[in-house]
C-alpha cells in the first residue's frame, strides 16, 4: 500500500495551491500576452517550448470557458420567454452565459465572477493532473474585496441581504463541486 500511494505522487501537483488571486485580478488575457512578450524575448529552446506550452494551456483553459458560455447561451434561448415562472432561470443562464464568456480571461469584477474564475481554472487544473488534494486556498481573501464592492453597489438593503444570500450558495456551490470527486479516490490513497 506504501508503494502504490507514493505512486500516485508523481502524476499529481498534489498539496499545491494555485495561484487564483492573478487569475482573479489580472485574468489569464494578462498572463498569456505576459507569457508571448517573454517567448519573444528568448532565443533558449526550453524557454520557448515552456512559453509554447504556457501559451498552449492558457488557450486551453479559455476554449472551454467559450464553451460554457456557449452552452449557457443555448441554455438560456431554450427557455422560454414568455413564462414569467422561467424568467428568473433565463436571466440566471444569461448571467452565467455573460460571465463565462469574460472569466478567467479577463479581471473578475463582482464576486460570481471570481468564483467562475476559479472553478473554471481548478477543473482544467483537473484535467492533467490526478484529484489529488489541489487547494483553492483563502477563499475568504480573494473574494472579500469583490463582496464588499459588491455590497458598496448594492442600493437597499433588499439588495445587500440578496448579495448576502447569493455569495453564500454561490461560495457553498463551489465547496461541493470542488469536494465531490473526494468519494472516487481509492482506500489505499486515504
Amino acid at each position: 500500500r506504501f508503494v502504490l500511494y507514493f505512486m500516485m505522487k508523481n502524476n499529481a501537483i498534489s498539496h499545491t495551491v494555485p495561484d487564483f488571486p492573478n487569475i482573479i485580478s489580472r485574468g489569464l488575457d494578462s498572463v498569456r500576452d505576459e507569457a508571448a512578450q517573454l517567448k519573444a524575448g528568448t532565443e533558449e529552446t526550453n524557454k520557448r517550448t515552456f512559453y509554447d506550452a504556457v501559451l498552449l494551456s492558457i488557450d486551453g483553459v479559455l476554449a472551454y470557458a467559450a464553451h460554457f458560455s456557449g452552452e449557457a447561451a443555448r441554455m438560456a434561448e431554450g427557455v422560454d420567454p414568455a413564462s414569467p415562472e422561467r424568467a428568473p432561470r433565463r436571466a440566471e443562464l444569461g448571467e452565467m452565459a455573460r460571465i463565462c464568456a469574460k472569466v478567467p480571461a479577463r479581471p473578475a469584477e463582482s464576486v460570481h465572477e471570481a468564483l467562475m474564475s476559479i472553478w473554471i481554472s481548478f477543473v482544467c487544473l483537473h484535467v492533467e493532473n490526478a484529484n489529488s488534494a489541489l487547494s483553492i486556498g483563502r477563499l475568504d481573501q480573494m473574494l472579500q474585496p469583490l463582496f464588499l464592492k459588491d455590497m458598496a453597489n448594492a442600493k437597499s438593503e433588499g439588495e445587500r441581504e440578496a448579495i448576502v444570500r447569493t455569495t453564500m450558495e454561490l461560495v457553498g456551490h463551489l465547496i461541493m463541486r470542488v469536494n465531490d470527486h473526494d468519494p472516487l479516490v481509492p482506500n489505499v490513497g486515504n
